[in-house]
Formats: C-alpha cells, structure tokens, sequence
C-alpha cells in the first residue's frame, strides 16, 4: 500500500475495505490514524478523516489490485473491516508495523527498509517514469507542489547526469 500506492503508513493502517475498489483499481484514502500515549494511560489509536489532508483517490497497480484479492479470499474482509489488522479490533499499531517491516527487511538482506523509503520510493518511479509534480502531490496527498519539488526534485547528481542524456539522445 505505501510501495504501490504512495500512502503513508497512518493512511494504509486506517484503511477500510470498503476504500478499495478492486474492479476499478482504485483506492480512497479517506482517513489515517494518530496515536497517542497520555501519561498514566494505554497507548490509544483513534482514526481521523482527512479533515486537515486531501481526501483523494489513487490508481493502483495490477500487481498491487492481485495481491489485495488475495488477501481478502484468504483473510476475508469487507465494508468496516480494516485491510491491514491484527487479531485485536480496530487500526493496527502503526510503531509495531513500522518495526516489523525493518526487522524482515533486515533479515531478508535488504537493509532496514522503512515506511518512509518505500513512500519516497514511490514518488521517485513516479517522477522517473515521467509524472509531473503536480501530480505526483495529487497522488500522495500533499498540499502544495512545492513540497514535492522540495523533497524529490532537488536534482541528485545521478539524476542531472540522466536529465542531461535524455535531453540530448537524439543529437
């Protein structure tokens, strides 16, 4: 959901099946969850609308539409159900989630993979793949442009080097 979708990790924990449109290859990013600790209390997570982001709706990848159909015929899941769960009711845990995707990263070989670079790893196919940014933060829900200029648009040397090769290929 955040590799092949671009959801933070807070949107793909709050996301009920009902969001999912398998026929159409969609998804709604309608809410996201915030957790919190008060002192004295059990750590609490509430599920927020995107009152304050941009409600939005995302295409997805056959490749991410398949396994998604996969997981529903083999977990089951519908309307109210979140995608993503445990045995416990309610959003996931999204510190948990967060620490078992680097432990399996790590012990896959793959070094410690977070929420945060498959995010960014989206946003890069995107822009590589041609998108322009204005696009790219319809996609992932960001407010402004800029934001996205700023963090994935800055120019790598890397990616300098194949702006100018693609610019003159023809030449």
């Amino acid at each position: 959901l955040i590799l092949y979708g671009g959801l933070t990790l807070s949107e793909a924990a709050a996301l009920k099946w009902k969001d999912v449109d398998l026929q159409a290859g969609e998804i709604s990013v309608r809410r996201f969850t915030q957790e919190s600790r008060d002192e004295g209390q059990e750590h609490r997570i509430s599920v927020k609308t995107a009152s304050g982001r941009r409600e939005r709706t995302v295409p997805i990848p056959r490749k991410l539409t398949e396994h998604l159909k996969k997981l529903r015929s083999e977990y089951g899941g519908e309307g109210e159900d979140y995608v993503v769960r445990t045995r416990e009711p309610g959003p996931v845990n999204t510190g948990r989630l967060r620490v078992q995707l680097c432990r399996r990263s790590e012990k896959a070989g793959l070094g410690r993979i977070t929420p945060r670079i498959l995010r960014d790893t989206y946003a890069m196919h995107a822009i590589r793949a041609g998108a322009a940014s204005d696009m790219v933060a319809e996609l992932m829900g960001f407010a402004s442009v800029q934001q996205v200029t700023k963090r994935y648009m800055s120019g790598s040397p890397r990616g300098k080097r194949e702006l100018i090769e693609r610019m003159y290929e023809e030449e």
